[in-house]
């Protein structure tokens, strides 16, 4: 299934991250990775959202979370594609934390992005973080270079593409989970 953002109707998308595995850690960049069906030429819109007591079942437009501060915008001009939207700053202020985000416009242009239900688990949205553990490993661990998992600190994965050792965080619970979308018809 696909989630939405748009203004008439509203739809505002919800996601939550469990980052408290990653207290003490060194981070170097943070993107949030969606694959675009439905593209938009509209801006939208990332805030930060303070309230974390939400849940997947349980959210509506009428019981939503405010929205915290506006942590970036972005277009999603192409479908078919990675849209990949830089949070690094807010990540590292909220490592060892639970972090929400709203991700809403002002456009009548609807934007449409994979959920966790995709059948296809590389289209479902995740987090990207690169980092590295602060405390030095005694087997070197490569920032950039890697060609294997084995050659990463034992909770990061080497990424092929950019062969760099980074975290893979699925939002929460635990597992991959669905964006959620407060609509409001």
């Amino acid at each position: 299934s696909d989630l939405k953002v748009k203004t008439s109707p509203t739809k505002i998308t919800y996601i939550k991250y469990d980052l408290t595995s990653l207290a003490g850690k060194l981070v170097n960049s943070a993107k949030l990775k969606f694959w675009v069906s439905d593209p938009s030429n509209g801006t939208m819109n990332v805030y930060a959202v303070t309230d974390n007591s939400w849940t997947e079942k349980g959210i509506t437009y009428n019981n939503r979370p405010a929205f915290g501060s506006l942590l970036t915008t972005f277009t999603a001009p192409s479908s078919g594609t990675y849209k990949e939207i830089d949070i690094t700053g807010y990540t590292k202020n909220n490592l060892g934390k639970l972090i929400s985000l709203a991700i809403q416009t002002s456009s009548t242009n609807e934007l449409q992005f994979k959920s966790r239900n995709v059948s296809d688990p590389a289209k479902r949205p995740v987090l990207v973080i690169q980092g590295s553990n602060t405390i030095p490993s005694a087997t070197p661990t490569p920032q950039s270079g890697c060609t294997s998992d084995s050659q990463c600190l034992t909770d990061q994965k080497c990424d092929l593409t950019t062969r760099t050792c980074i975290y893979f965080i699925c939002p929460v619970p635990p597992v991959c989970r669905q964006f959620i979308i407060a609509s409001h018809q």
